[in-house]
């Protein structure tokens, strides 16, 4: 097996000193963050308002859960007496239920 020397092959150029960037200005680049600011601000705010709006929703739909499983309680109690010992219904026991369901 023939080993090769270790040296840089003549096509790479070596690192010189001087910069690309010499003809610019060291001045740094200034803007006034106020603007960014009022933006930050306006975010917050539409985020807290979208915030607000959806615990509102979440509280509402609680109620009407809640209102609805009353309801559904409610039912369960004023069905037939033996329905409400057995847990079973009859025949013309279930007709009476679904009719009753479609008039909510």
């Amino acid at each position: 097996m023939r080993f090769l020397p270790n040296t840089r092959p003549s096509g790479v150029h070596q690192l010189t000193s001087r910069t690309i960037t010499k003809g610019v200005s060291e001045s740094p680049f200034r803007f006034g963050l106020e603007r960014v600011r009022q933006v930050r601000a306006h975010d917050e705010r539409t985020a807290q308002e979208g915030f607000a709006g959806s615990l509102t929703a979440r509280s509402r739909e609680q109620a009407a859960l809640v209102d609805a499983q009353s309801t559904l309680e409610l039912a369960r109690r004023t069905a037939t007496p033996a329905a409400a010992q057995t847990g079973t219904l009859s025949g013309p026991g279930l007709v009476a239920g679904a009719a009753w369901v479609q008039r909510l």
